[in-house]
């Protein structure tokens, strides 16, 4: 969770951008589709598009694979800009005590009964 006015796709990558921390997702892929911002944008559009100021996510999902397109605002001529492509394979399921230890799961605290 967050604020911030850029697009990514993060994946097996360590870049994850300016002022976050480097964090071992696995074959977990995280997207931020943050762009926009006005005045108070990260990134400022370029007039060719070639930029992850504004723009959109288009995600195609198959038996096999996950595939995410990430699109520019265009620039002044408005053209379909592909800033990137990841594609995504299916990951194995794992044990609830590999992701607890990991801090993806965290225990609930136990209710009193009534």
């Amino acid at each position: 969770s967050g604020h911030t006015h850029w697009q990514h796709v993060y994946y097996q990558t360590e870049d994850q951008g300016p002022g976050l921390e480097i964090m071992d997702m696995g074959g977990t892929v995280h997207v931020v589709s943050g762009g926009g911002g006005g005045i108070s944008a990260d990134v400022y559009p370029l007039a060719n598009g070639q930029d992850d100021a504004y723009g959109f996510m288009d995600v195609a999902l198959t038996a096999k694979e996950m595939t995410i397109y990430a699109y520019s605002h265009g620039g002044t001529s408005k053209d379909l800009v592909l800033r990137s492509t990841t594609v995504v394979p299916p990951i194995q399921r794992q044990p609830i005590s590999e992701l607890k230890q990991r801090g993806f799961i965290f225990e609930a605290e136990e209710e009193a009964p009534a």
